[in-house]
């Protein structure tokens, strides 16, 4: 029975991809969103109805409409950003303006009986605003960011990585063609991974470090929703929703040697990494609604797992300075990935 198991497991995972917690965390956590009014009584959408925004919290708060309406939801995202870095203290700011939730309902009244209507919504909201801007710059006399390439050759093996089928094609591969780490055999036969930045650390000297990291995109969503009124005592309704997910994160990331020194043959390393995430979905939602007096409203709202294809792109590139002998190289990670750079 054991082994049964086994190999019905390996089935079913041979398929399964893995997420990183960075990716659960960016698609899955969400601020407050929706109409105006919707955000000043705090979200509370469950039973009240009546608002566009119930197409994606209760479709059941669609049947309140009698009439039909559109509602437009601008925004404006203050975004400010502070780091410090060893000593140095850097600002800046990312404003934009936003989408909020917006759309139509449609009132379906019934000839045959007054008590009892319909209602149809269709809206667009953002669940997600991904515009962000992060950067830093100071002086690293301790650690450099090339330690993280030479780290992950000395796990691997130099031919897996210089394939091209490389399993780091993105970081390392490059990193060791631009001649920023290499290999060295040790007194005694002991082969070990470096990095030139090593030479002007252990020095005593130090490295100029500058980050910039921005983003954009969102996780957005697309619902329409059929909802029904029985003498307003009893509201029951049906959606879809379509998530659509656009992410896209620009790194650039370089450190300098200041000094004029050019015994240590390192002058500087620049590396650019873009990442995009792009895909859509697909979810459903029931709600009900129940009124047994005008004061008193009970709301139940049960949403289906959303059920996404995304598809991932990333490039990468690593320039590096060297001097003493003067060297200038550039090398893509499309060297690595024969120009494709798709992901799952």
């Amino acid at each position: 029975m054991r082994k049964l198991f086994s190999v019905v497991l390996y089935f079913v995972c041979a398929n399964a991809y893995a997420q990183i917690p960075e990716d659960a965390i960016r698609y899955s956590w969400f601020t407050q969103n929706g109409t105006a009014r919707t955000l000043a009584i705090g979200g509370v959408m469950g039973s009240l109805g009546g608002d566009i925004s119930a197409t994606f919290v209760n479709p059941a708060g669609i049947g309140f409409y009698k009439t039909n309406e559109a509602a437009v939801t601008p925004g404006f995202l203050m975004n400010k950003i502070k780091t410090y870095y060893r000593g140095t203290a850097l600002s800046d700011e990312k404003n934009k303006f936003s989408f909020g939730t917006s759309g139509f309902a449609i009132a379906l009244p019934n000839l045959n009986n007054e008590n009892k209507s319909n209602a149809f919504s269709i809206a667009f909201t953002q669940k997600a605003n991904f515009h962000n801007l992060i950067k830093y710059k100071g002086f690293n006399n301790y650690s450099s960011y090339s330690e993280s390439f030479a780290e992950e050759l000395t796990n691997q093996k130099l031919a897996d990585v210089l394939s091209t089928q490389s399993i780091a094609p993105y970081t390392t591969a490059p990193t060791y063609l631009s001649y920023l780490i290499y290999i060295d055999t040790l007194p005694g036969g002991k082969v070990v991974v470096k990095t030139l930045t090593d030479n002007v650390i252990n020095a005593g000297r130090s490295l100029q470090q500058e980050m910039l990291k921005t983003t954009k995109g969102g996780l957005y969503e697309l619902g329409a929703s059929y909802a029904g009124n029985d003498g307003e005592k009893w509201l029951w309704g049906v959606g879809i929703g379509i998530p659509i997910i656009s992410f896209e994160s620009n790194t650039v990331y370089s450190e300098t040697d200041t000094s004029s020194i050019t015994s240590d043959q390192f002058k500087s390393f620049k590396f650019i990494d873009n990442y995009t995430t792009r895909g859509a979905g697909i979810n459903g939602k029931f709600g009900l609604i129940f009124r047994p007096k005008e004061y008193i409203r009970l709301g139940l709202a049960v949403h289906t797992a959303s059920y996404m294809s995304l598809t991932d792109a990333r490039k990468s590139s690593l320039a590096t300075v060297l001097e003493n002998p003067s060297k200038d190289t550039l090398v893509n990670s499309g060297t690595f990935t024969n120009g494709n750079e798709r992901g799952n």
